[in-house]
């Protein structure tokens, strides 16, 4: 009767050890079938595996969707997921916007949280960075949809990875990994009232991983070389109509290395020719502005040439951004904010924004949202 506890208890022992040397099997089984994210870049920052939307069938060879009133001439491009390439006085062939590559144009791209680490070859790999236009490699951002009524432009794509190319080898090992689509949407809505180019972006974020604390450039705005000067207002009594500054000189020669960061108190920033014409960008959302330049040594460019529209296809131009960081968190975020742009003058800029657009509607963030 006495040994009838023991037996007991040593059958309890035997089989969990049984049981744990069960486990240590499968766990020794499942590690081997799963493969290890890559070194020094796990997935979370660089998912490698998100389809790529099916973009609309073009019915027409046009990719250019237009605006035009009597003051302005707004072009949205189809070709680069709906970023603005064109913006002009209204009947003008001075295009204001460079659209060089996918990475030029007005438009809007996101950053996540993590830093830039190095792969074992040596290659800085990019962070999670969806972008509207396109990629560094010029792949383009599929449009899902668009419309285009007389007074009224929205366009819908899904934008890709800026850096996919080194991250994306990294992650799945191939040679050539080709585009990599982002799990969002991005949507512009555009109208035009007077003077006055209203740009509403939108981000729908679909994924199943958070990106922390988000670097929001709202938005990227790069101009032709012809608008050499950089012109804000970083005083601390701003709408009190102090002297605006021309603060050209404290933008670096080689924005790829460093760029003018400051803060725009007015929350504007503008490039301008010498004799005063050019782009006004307000965005009332915008804490942190940058300013840069992609420029060749004094002398190797014509600044006196004609001023039309090969200048938005040339490589040289002028950088405004306008950043914010916000968080985008798993599963669904919905994300709108609104961008004000003007063609001129910088002195009816300022008076527009002063008088009608400071007090306009600031960022919209809303809970889950829907995808379709």
């Amino acid at each position: 009767m006495t040994s009838q506890p023991k037996t007991w208890i040593h059958l309890c022992l035997l089989a969990a050890v049984g049981m744990l040397i069960v486990w240590g099997s499968l766990m020794k089984v499942s590690s081997q079938q799963t493969p290890a994210a890559a070194p020094n870049y796990p997935e979370y920052r660089f998912n490698p595996h998100v389809p790529m939307l099916n973009g609309i069938q073009q019915t027409r060879k046009d990719p250019w969707l237009w605006l035009e009133n009597g003051r302005v001439k707004l072009g949205l491009n189809l070709e680069y997921g709906g970023a603005v390439c064109w913006l002009s006085k209204a009947g003008s062939d001075f295009n204001l916007v460079n659209w060089h590559d996918p990475g030029r144009q007005i438009q809007t791209s996101y950053f996540g949280e993590d830093s830039y680490p190095v792969s074992e070859s040596g290659y800085r790999l990019w962070k999670w960075n969806p972008v509207q236009a396109g990629d560094v490699r010029g792949n383009r951002s599929p449009v899902i949809a668009f419309k285009e009524e007389k007074n009224h432009l929205w366009v819908r794509c899904q934008p890709l990875n800026w850096g996919a190319m080194e991250s994306a080898v990294s992650l799945r090992g191939k040679s050539d990994p080709g585009p990599a689509p982002a799990e969002a949407f991005m949507d512009v809505d555009a109208t035009l009232d007077g003077p006055v180019v209203k740009l509403t972006f939108g981000l729908t974020y679909w994924g199943t991983e958070s990106h922390g604390n988000c670097t929001f450039e709202m938005p990227a705005v790069y101009t032709v070389a012809p608008l050499t000067r950089y012109w804000t207002y970083t005083g601390n009594h701003p709408w009190t109509n102090e002297p605006a500054e021309d603060l050209s000189d404290k933008v670096p020669p080689n924005m790829t290395i460093k760029q003018f960061e400051h803060k725009a108190t007015e929350q504007w920033g503008a490039w301008l020719t010498p004799q005063g014409f050019g782009l006004t960008a307000y965005q009332p959302d915008a804490t942190t502005f940058s300013a840069g330049t992609f420029y060749p040594p004094p002398g190797t460019v014509n600044l006196d040439a004609p001023r039309d529209a090969h200048w938005g296809r040339a490589d040289h131009c002028h950088y405004l951004g306008g950043f914010r960081h916000l968080p985008i968190d798993q599963w669904h975020c919905r994300y709108e904010w609104d961008l004000y742009l003007m063609v001129g003058e910088l002195a009816e800029a300022r008076r527009v924004i002063t008088q009608d657009l400071r007090h306009a509607p600031k960022l919209r963030a809303n809970g889950p949202a829907p995808v379709n």
